[in-house]
C-alpha cells in the first residue's frame, strides 16, 4: 500500500487553511458591511447615533438589574431562610411551653384533689360551727385557686387555637339557673339585691356548648358579686335576631360597684391587665377572666364589652349565637340530675375498683366511694389491677389513673379490651386522671376508657359518674 508524502499532505492542509482564511476575511466584510448598514440610522433631529451601541447599553443596564434583582433574591432567601429558623424555634418554644403547662397542670391538680376532696369529706363529718366555718374557707380557697389554674390552662389553649367548643341540645334558661344556684349563696351572703329580667318568650332550646356559656357567665357575674359591696345586681336577657338556623342572644349583668376608671375600661379585656394593678388594689385575680369570656363570646359568634362610671357602677354585656332545638333533641342530651345524700343502691354496694398510685389520693377517693355506698378496692398500678380483674372478685366500674408507675393506666386499659376481645363482657372503664389539657380525654377514650373525669373532683361528680355507668342489674331503681 502506497503511503502519502508527508510534505504533500501538510502543503494540501496549509492551501486548506489560507482558503478558509480568505473565507473568513470574505464574511467579516460582508458582516461589517450589513451592520454598518443596521447601525447606522438618521433620527428626527437628522443627529447620526448608534442602534447596536444603544442596544449594547441597553443590554449592560439589563445585566446590572438582573444582577441586583440576584443580589436581593439571594438576600430574600437567606431572609426566609432566617425566618424558617425562627419560626421553627417559636414552635419549639410553644411545644415546650405546652409540655409544661401539661406537667404543671398534671403536678398541681394531684395535690389540690387531696385538698378540695378531704375538705369535702371533713365537711361531711361532726364539726363544731367554728370548724364548718374554717373549713369552709378552706374549701372557698381551694376552689378559688383551681379557678385561676382553669384560666391559665384555658388561656394557653385559646392562645394555642386548641380551645374547642361542643354542639349538645340544652335548655338555656334551665343552665342559667343552675349557674346561678352556684353563686347565689355568694350574692345572699353580701346582702345584694338581685334582678333578673328574662322575657318568657325567649326561645330557650338551643344547639351549643353550655359549658362554654355557663364559663361567660360565671366569670361576668361573679365579678359583678366580686366588685360590689351593697347595692344590686340586674341580669338582662334579650333576642337580637333569630332565625330557622340561628339565634343571637344579647346579656347584660349591671351592678352598683366599684366601677372602672376611664383609662382602664379600652384595656379590660387584654389578657394578664387589670383595671386596678396599683400594690394597694384590694381585688386580686390573674387578669384572665376577661380575656378569656372575650374569646369564647367570639368563638361562639359574638362579643363582648362593657360600659362603666367610676364609684357607681358597671354594665357587662355579651352576644352569643345558637342553633335552635328541638324538645326532644333536649330530653335525649339532658345530664342526670344530682339526687340529695345520702344515696345507695338498692340491691347491692356498687363494686369500685380504683386504679391510683397517690396515697393521698386513694384515701380521698375511697373515703368519696364509702360516703356514696360504695366497696373501694384499691390497685397501685394497673398490672395489679389486671391481676385483680382476672380473680374471682367482682367489680362493677373501674376508674382508672393514667401516669402510673410499673404500668400505666392506657396501657392496663388496652390490655383489659384485649382480654375482653371476642366475649360480650365490657367492664366500664373512667379515666380518673390530673391530665386536663386538650387532646387528654380523647387520648383516655382512644386507649379504650369509656369516660373521662379529671382531678380535682367533688363528690357530685363522682355520683354523676357512677349513677351514669352502673350496671343495671346492680341497682333497683338507682340512687334514692
Amino acid at each position: 500500500m502506497n503511503q502519502a508524502n508527508p510534505d504533500t499532505a501538510s502543503d494540501l492542509l496549509a492551501a486548506r487553511c489560507a482558503e478558509l482564511e480568505q473565507r473568513i476575511v470574505q464574511l467579516e466584510k460582508i458582516n461589517h458591511v450589513l451592520m454598518d448598514r443596521v447601525e447606522r440610522d438618521i433620527d428626527a433631529q437628522g443627529n447620526s447615533f448608534s442602534m447596536f451601541q444603544g442596544a449594547i447599553a441597553l443590554e449592560s443596564q439589563v445585566k446590572e438589574r438582573t444582577l441586583a434583582l440576584q443580589q436581593t433574591l439571594r438576600k430574600l432567601e437567606q431572609t426566609n431562610r432566617e425566618l424558617q429558623a425562627s419560626n421553627e424555634a417559636a414552635q419549639q418554644a410553644n411545644r415546650a411551653k405546652s409540655a409544661f403547662l401539661a406537667a404543671m397542670s398534671h403536678e398541681l391538680r394531684t395535690p389540690m384533689n387531696g385538698v378540695v376532696g378531704m375538705t369535702e369529706i371533713l365537711l361531711n363529718t361532726q364539726l363544731s360551727s367554728a370548724q364548718q366555718h374554717y373549713t369552709r374557707i378552706i374549701q372557698r380557697s381551694a376552689l378559688s385557686l383551681l379557678r385561676i389554674l382553669n384560666d391559665i390552662l384555658d388561656f394557653s389553649k385559646i392562645e394555642a387555637d386548641q380551645l374547642q367548643t361542643e354542639m349538645n341540645a340544652f335548655d338555656l334558661r334551665q343552665a342559667f339557673d343552675n349557674n346561678l344556684s352556684i353563686l347565689r349563696p355568694e350574692i345572699d351572703s353580701k346582702r345584694l339585691e338581685l334582678s333578673i329580667d328574662w322575657p318568657a318568650e325567649l326561645p330557650v332550646l338551643v344547639h351549643g356548648d353550655a359549658l362554654r356559656f355557663t364559663q361567660i357567665l360565671t366569670n361576668l357575674i361573679g365579678n359583678a358579686i366580686k366588685f360590689t359591696a351593697e347595692g344590686f345586681i340586674s341580669i338582662r336577657a334579650r333576642v337580637l335576631n333569630h332565625d330557622a338556623s340561628s339565634i343571637e342572644y344579647h346579656f347584660e349583668i349591671t351592678d352598683t360597684g366599684v366601677g372602672i376608671k376611664p383609662e382602664a375600661l379600652d384595656l379590660l379585656f387584654t389578657p394578664f391587665i387589670q383595671a386596678d394593678n396599683s400594690t394597694t388594689r384590694k381585688f386580686g385575680g390573674t387578669g384572665l377572666g376577661l380575656a378569656i369570656v372575650r374569646r369564647l363570646c367570639r368563638m361562639m359568634g359574638g362579643d363582648c364589652g362593657a360600659s362603666s362610671e367610676y364609684g357607681k357602677g358597671s354594665c357587662f354585656w355579651f352576644t352569643i349565637k345558637f342553633k335552635p332545638a328541638k324538645l326532644s333533641e333536649v330530653i335525649q342530651t339532658q345530664p342526670l340530675k344530682v339526687l340529695p345524700q345520702p344515696i345507695s343502691f338498692r340491691s347491692r354496694q356498687l363494686a369500685v375498683l380504683l386504679v391510683e398510685d397517690d396515697s393521698i389520693n386513694q384515701e380521698v377517693a375511697t373515703a368519696l366511694l364509702e360516703m356514696l355506698d360504695c366497696h373501694c378496692t384499691v390497685a397501685a398500678n394497673g398490672q395489679i389491677a389486671i391481676d385483680l380483674l382476672q380473680s374471682p372478685s367482682h367489680f362493677d366500674l373501674v376508674l382508672m389513673d393514667c401516669q402510673m408507675p410499673v404500668m400505666d393506666g392506657f396501657e392496663a386499659t388496652r390490655r383489659i379490651r384485649s382480654s375482653e376481645s371476642g366475649s360480650s363482657r365490657h367492664m366500664p372503664i373512667v379515666a380518673l386522671t390530673a391530665n386536663a389539657m386538650v387532646g387528654d380525654r380523647e387520648i383516655c377514650l382512644e386507649s379504650g376508657m369509656d369516660d373521662f373525669m379529671s382531678k380535682p373532683f367533688q363528690l357530685n361528680e363522682l355520683k354523676e359518674m357512677l349513677m351514669k355507668w352502673c350496671p343495671a342489674g346492680s341497682m333497683a331503681d338507682g340512687f334514692e
